[in-house]
């Protein structure tokens, strides 16, 4: 069985502490550097309620000066942020209890206050098979129709984080982009299961009903939810017309060579274990790892079946998500391109996400151009 050692308590604060002063996940531009510190300089312990509580005292401030703001402010718009990424921060990395699931709850009801008046941003809900899915729509300027993305977040940046902090580029690039929570997080109906395939026909259904779309449909997984995004890439192949796996696994990742001793090399702060366990649904480390060839592209097979055009991005020195899978999903199936860089997990470099943003815009041009062909 595989055993993963998580770091000590003190390794795990100071590598937070030091993301908190730099604005490196789960803390972002929103929240405030000193605060953050502060908050955590009185903790013994991280992933915990204690953690969640820290956190949530100083989104509790920040709700009380929205309030008193008055609704409808830029003063309480920009308080609702902060109390919102306050809330964030203490459910990370995972909802593994009653107040880290009050934070998270928290988290999205003040990022709605904080978009409530705001006209590129619309909450939708899509009607699927395993039960209402909670996404954010966020679009360009203008009437449109534009391009759709679908974003589907990681382990532990959500739907909420991505549209904040992720897509930003994409949006910008002239595309509309649906903020998903992967599989087993957030509010996503469904765990890290093969059943979640059929979210993506709900989407595809869902978007199809909409003027303000082009016909283009592209679908973008950043860390574990590149995973999503190879996968549907596989398993709707005739449906999406571009996929990119930013930083997400395919096989070697779900392997017990991976994960034993994985605190020896990953880059994952705290609770990486724990966060998996929840996103599968699993109640022990045993039927955590034992529910794990399910999900490899690899031995299901799904590898060698057609595929949308894919990006594969990564980092070659990733300690989180083994870099050896974009080797293998390039080996396999339709030629794709692939980008690694000398960098870590999701090869972040300062070319990285225009990178992929450029290529995404090739594939409406190259989308446009056969349909012009075809006409």
């Amino acid at each position: 069985m595989t055993t993963i050692t998580e770091r000590p308590v003190d390794h795990a604060l100071a590598i937070l502490r030091k993301r908190a002063q730099v604005g490196l996940n789960p803390f972002f531009s929103v929240s405030a550097a000193q605060e953050s510190v502060a908050a955590i300089d009185q903790l013994r312990s991280p992933a915990s309620d204690e953690w969640a509580g820290a956190f949530l005292h100083l989104a509790s401030d920040w709700v009380t000066r929205a309030e008193e703001a008055g609704p409808g402010s830029e003063h309480a718009a920009s308080a609702w942020m902060k109390a919102y990424d306050y809330a964030h921060i203490a459910r990370y990395p995972c909802v593994d209890t009653p107040l880290k699931g009050d934070a998270h709850d928290r988290s999205v009801a003040y990022f709605r206050r904080a978009h409530t008046d705001r006209d590129d941003i619309e909450f939708v809900e899509v009607t699927s098979a395993l039960g209402p899915l909670h996404c954010v729509l966020a679009r360009p300027e203008g009437a449109g129709p534009f391009p759709l993305l679908v974003a589907v977040g990681g382990l532990d940046v959500w739907k909420e984080e991505l549209v904040t902090v992720v897509v930003g580029p994409y949006i910008a690039a002239g595309f509309a982009v649906l903020a998903v929570d992967a599989p087993g997080t957030g509010e996503s109906p469904v765990r890290m299961t093969p059943a979640a395939d059929s979210l993506w026909d709900a989407i595809l259904d869902w978007a199809d009903t909409r003027p303000d779309l082009t016909g283009f449909r592209s679908i973008l997984g950043t860390s574990l939810g590149g995973y999503w995004a190879a996968r549907a890439g596989h398993t709707h192949a005739r449906r999406f017309h571009a996929a990119i796996n930013h930083g997400g696994p395919a096989h070697y990742s779900f392997q017990a060579e991976w994960l034993d001793r994985w605190v020896d090399r990953g880059e994952y702060p705290c609770a990486f274990t724990r966060a998996l366990a929840t996103v599968m649904g699993s109640a022990d480390e045993h039927e955590f790892t034992t529910s794990l060839p399910a999900l490899s592209l690899l031995d299901t097979g799904i590898i060698d079946s057609p595929s949308a055009p894919m990006i594969l991005v990564n980092g070659v020195h990733d300690r989180t998500i083994s870099p050896e899978d974009m080797y293998l999903l390039a080996r396999h199936g339709r030629p794709k391109s692939i980008r690694l860089y000398e960098a870590g997990h999701m090869g972040f470099t300062p070319t990285t996400v225009p990178t992929i943003v450029e290529w995404l815009v090739d594939m409406t041009h190259r989308d446009r151009h056969a349909a012009d062909v075809s006409s």
